[in-house]
């Protein structure tokens, strides 16, 4: 009886430790404005061609913007970062008509199928091509993660422009964190 007892009073005690785990509401994603800054660059997010980011992290209720999907990634890479996020929303390509003006449709970042190694760049990354012909630039012509919620997509994507398609937890953190050439990545 003594046994069953302690054995009643341990499961209590784990039970009761379960309501101390913090319950963390996903927020939805926001739309884009004039508002909205780079977290790395403080530059306005709509002034960027491409694919954006916005990136929710605990007790907040904003976003951090990034002009780039490779920059959010990137963010996500830093030591402590990724345990204070609570969700990341991609801009979703599919059907884009102006690479200037993507659309206001939003996925989560898991969910997205992604192009690496692409001929289109966004973010600061597309503001740094004044000069393709300029030494110093050409480190930083690495091409953006371009996201589309389906795979249909990102393959008519790929017939345009290029590419290789991947699911988030393949990104190379070489693709997203160096500024040389792109490595080869699974497709």
């Amino acid at each position: 009886m003594k046994k069953q007892l302690s054995a009643m009073a341990v499961l209590c005690v784990l039970l009761a430790g379960c309501d101390n785990v913090q319950k963390v509401e996903v927020p939805s994603p926001v739309s884009v404005s004039r508002d909205a800054q780079g977290f790395f660059c403080g530059m306005i997010i709509e002034d960027h061609p491409g694919p954006k980011a916005q990136v929710f992290r605990r007790n907040s209720d904003q976003p951090f913007w990034f002009p780039s999907v490779r920059d959010a990634i990137a963010y996500s890479l830093f030591p402590g970062e990724a345990g204070e996020i609570v969700v990341t929303y991609v801009s979703d390509m599919t059907g884009y008509t102006d690479w200037n003006n993507p659309p206001q449709k939003w996925i989560k970042i898991q969910s997205a199928f992604f192009v690496l190694n692409s001929n289109q760049t966004s973010g600061m990354a597309a503001q740094g091509l004044a000069d393709p012909t300029n030494v110093s630039q050409q480190a930083y012509q690495v091409g953006e993660v371009v996201p589309f919620s389906t795979r249909t997509a990102a393959e008519d994507y790929v017939k345009n422009h290029g590419g290789n398609i991947v699911r988030y937890n393949e990104i190379p953190q070489s693709y997203v964190l160096d500024s040389g050439a792109p490595p080869e990545t699974k497709s």
